[in-house]
């Protein structure tokens, strides 16, 4: 499975552990819920928490992730560029929460 919509991971396999996979962003993104919003807050706590347990909190391997997904269009036949919106609205949340993730 590639990412959609839900923001769904490749199936988990013996380098990717089952519970990295990205909460869905459908409910407070599609609403158009402000990302100051505690809805989108608690959705930007649980993404952050995610990828940091995925990346091992190493802020190395969380930063080149992050600009892997910034520069490039297309990773592992995922429409990269289409999440980027959803990318920057979980950003937004996660700074207005007070949010720090591994890279900063």
């Amino acid at each position: 499975m590639t990412l959609t919509d839900n923001w769904q991971c490749e199936a988990a396999g013996p380098t990717r552990p089952a519970p990295c996979r990205e909460p869905s962003t459908r409910s407070p993104y599609v609403a158009g819920t402000d990302p100051p919003d505690p809805k989108a807050q608690e959705l930007a706590k649980r993404w952050l928490a995610l990828v940091t347990m995925c990346t091992g909190g190493d802020p190395g391997i969380f930063n080149s992730l992050r600009r892997m997904y910034e520069s490039e269009d297309n990773v592992m036949d995922t429409d990269t560029k289409a999440l980027r919106p959803k990318m920057g609205y979980i950003q937004k949340a996660a700074a207005a929460a007070g949010i720090k993730h591994p890279g900063q």
